[in-house]
């Protein structure tokens, strides 16, 4: 019998090059080890997915909201009883949900069929039909993500509960101190069967607060640094460029001012060191774009980086291998350094 396996990336718009690699390792590892395995992956950007991940068969999440509210008995008949009689209903179903998991699942799925929500019942079978569901590397369980982690841990509890084995690889997790995604850490995470995360320092104390003993923890760094490792060109080391990276997003405490200043200091040491500068951006999404802060400090420094399009992986690997120096506010910039 043919494994099916799912996987939830950390950006399902394939906008972030770090991200991009952890999935890309991911996928390779597990097809290296079950070459026959029928793959799919969550996202919106088919086309960049169809390019980086032979063989693979993507999956749109855009029902997915409608699938974690699965209650058999939906939310007008408890709203109709009183207080007492609504909660008796919301423990009946929370307990035909850990109980009679795939039964929940065939009510629900035929319930939306009946309202014509197609894409929400196909993907509740999909759900019930995968072998091995993995969320692969990301840093975004914390207080940053609190609603886009939430909707991938439910989803990947909801995977648990229909039978499938369930895997969070190479992950940051924490800080966090938001109550509601504490509570559902503590209720998913230890039923993970599997979690690797980069570092110890931060990820495995938080795990531990929710619940997940220390020694079931895998500490396994970075999977972008494998692709590094695999993907870097020697020649090109002993470059003399220096690198910069720079993100104006609602988490980095980088404005628009900040980036004035740096840009002053960075574009003095280049001219006087005769260093081309070399932009490194990681993400591109509209609320947190590094293209735009890079070319903001940049000023008239000319750069190669492709315009508003993200680059592979491998292509970053080897920007990166240009440089002697890079200074860097994104961590991915950082590893794709490091890792040569």
């Amino acid at each position: 019998m043919r494994l099916n396996i799912l996987i939830e990336p950390s950006g399902i718009r394939s906008l972030n090059v770090g991200d991009q690699a952890m999935l890309e390792m991911c996928y390779a590892r597990l097809r290296a080890m079950w070459p026959q395995a029928r793959i799919g992956v969550f996202t919106v950007a088919p086309e960049r997915i169809a390019s980086a991940l032979p063989g693979a068969i993507c999956f749109s999440p855009s029902a997915r909201q409608r699938c974690l509210d699965h209650r058999v008995l939906g939310g007008r008949i408890p709203r109709l009883l009183p207080a007492p009689l609504a909660r008796l209903v919301r423990r009946f179903e929370q307990g035909a949900l850990r109980y009679t998991p795939r039964l929940v699942a065939r009510i629900a799925a035929a319930k939306m069929r009946f309202r014509k929500q197609d894409a929400a019942a196909e993907l509740f079978s999909l759900l019930q039909s995968i072998d091995l569901y993995v969320f692969s590397g990301a840093g975004m369980i914390n207080d940053s993500f609190p609603d886009i982690a939430a909707e991938a841990l439910l989803t990947l509890d909801l995977a648990g509960r229909m039978g499938a084995r369930t895997a969070i690889m190479g992950h940051m997790i924490g800080p966090i101190t938001n109550e509601s995604l504490l509570g559902l850490c503590s209720r998913v995470l230890p039923a993970v069967d599997l979690i690797s995360v980069r570092e110890r320092i931060t990820s495995v104390p938080t795990l531990a607060r929710c619940g997940v003993a220390p020694e079931s923890v895998i500490v396994a760094g970075d999977e972008a640094l494998e692709l590094v490792s695999s993907s870097r060109n020697s020649s090109a080391h002993g470059g003399h460029a220096l690198g910069v990276n720079l993100r104006i997003a609602p988490y980095s405490g980088v404005s628009n001012t900040v980036v004035r200043r740096l840009g002053t200091v960075i574009r003095s040491i280049a001219d006087r060191v005769s260093a081309d500068l070399e932009p490194v951006p990681i993400a591109y999404e509209s609320w947190a774009d590094d293209e735009r802060a890079i070319r903001m400090l940049m000023s008239k420094h000319a750069g190669s980086a492709k315009d508003g399009e993200p680059e592979t992986p491998r292509s970053l690997v080897h920007r990166v291998g240009r440089c002697r120096l890079v200074i860097t506010a994104s961590y991915h910039a950082a590893v794709f350094a490091l890792g040569q």
